[in-house]
């Protein structure tokens, strides 16, 4: 599968940059996947998500699209910035996959084209 062979060699790549003078840096990760895009709450339009747990050990999260084939790679340490809700202990991070859909009055992403910079392809290299 496609998918399997660009996260194998995400994580390659990150030992590799991560590996000098005889020591090599630990990263975590945790993958979550989407099958499809879903109705956003229920009834709303088109929409990927993903929870992820406020005292989550993770480093890197890979939030995987496995209907386009997509993956974004984004840091703990962006999560809260980019999370658009945050009940408690938990973040709730998701993108609209339909393009009709308007922005959102607080500004922050939401449509899945807005992501593109944290998208494996973009951030193999940069997420260190």
């Amino acid at each position: 599968m496609e998918l399997n062979r660009h996260l194998s060699q995400l994580i390659l790549e990150l030992i590799l940059s991560r590996s000098f003078t005889n020591k090599v840096m630990q990263l975590r990760f945790k993958l979550k996947a989407n099958l499809k895009s879903k109705p956003g709450g229920g009834k709303g339009k088109l929409s990927l998500d993903w929870w992820v747990p406020e005292d989550s050990p993770a480093d890197l999260f890979a939030f995987v699209d496995l209907e386009r084939n997509r993956v974004w790679i984004i840091k703990k340490t962006e999560i809260e910035a980019i999370a658009q809700q945050h009940p408690e202990g938990r973040y709730h991070f998701f993108m609209v996959t339909d393009p009709t859909a308007p922005k959102r009055r607080d500004g922050k992403d939401v449509h899945d084209y807005e992501f593109q910079k944290y998208l494996l392809e973009n951030r193999v290299h940069k997420v260190m």
